[in-house]
């Protein structure tokens, strides 16, 4: 025994439909299956539409070729010296068009490309003057003691950075462990540090020597 079903058709009748009933029962007859409560059949009636609109000349969606169109294009400014970006950006869209993508789906994606490079350019950073660049110090990094040099320094308008070969995290582990070592040892281990800050010249000078 069945209960009415629901069918969704279309204006052609040469379509497959997905007819769907209720059912009392589990079994399979024919093009009919059914699971549970639920029964499933294909009919040449009509057909179901689903999905994301399709573009004429392709299986893929709006949404698809805006994608690859999108990466394409940002491909051929980030790839290219700046003196050939406008001439790879020209072929790269002239590929796509010869690919079947039409002018009204890659007008909004060069808009938003435009948006993209603005607002970055607008988050950049002004870069250094002269006045600047003579306020730096570069410090070797010492554990407990370079981070306070920069709170210092940066209270005199000097900005403070270390030099390290190796990432700190790294660097102290390693200088804990000679310090466990020496330790075990019966050795002293330590730094004398003498520090000259000179106001008026907005200067930092740091003198480190190990004991």
């Amino acid at each position: 025994m069945s209960l009415p079903g629901a069918c969704f058709r279309d204006d052609s009748p040469e379509r497959d439909c997905l007819f769907v009933g209720f059912r009392r029962k589990e079994y399979a007859q024919g093009t009919i299956l059914g699971v549970g409560d639920f029964g499933a059949e294909l009919s040449k009636v009509g057909r179901v539409k689903f999905g994301w609109p399709r573009l004429a000349a392709s299986g893929h969606s709006k949404t698809v070729k805006r994608a690859v169109a999108t990466t394409a294009l940002l491909s051929a400014l980030k790839k290219s010296c700046p003196h050939q970006m406008a001439t790879s950006f020209e072929r790269q869209a002239s590929r796509l068009q010869n690919a079947g993508y039409p002018k009204s789906l890659l007008k909004p994606v060069c808009e938003t490309l435009l948006q993209r490079i603005k607002a970055k350019e607008k988050r950049r950073p002004p870069q250094p003057t002269e006045e600047d660049r003579r306020r730096l110090a570069v410090l070797p990094y010492v554990h407990g003691f370079s981070h306070a040099m920069k709170k210092v320094g940066k209270k005199h308008g000097i900005k403070v950075v270390f030099s390290a070969p190796n990432k700190a995290y790294g660097m102290c582990r390693q200088v804990n462990r000679c310090v466990q070592q020496e330790q075990k040892e019966g050795l002293v281990f330590g730094f004398h540090v003498w520090v000259l800050v000179l106001t008026g010249a907005h200067k930092l000078q740091v003198f480190i020597e190990p004991t």
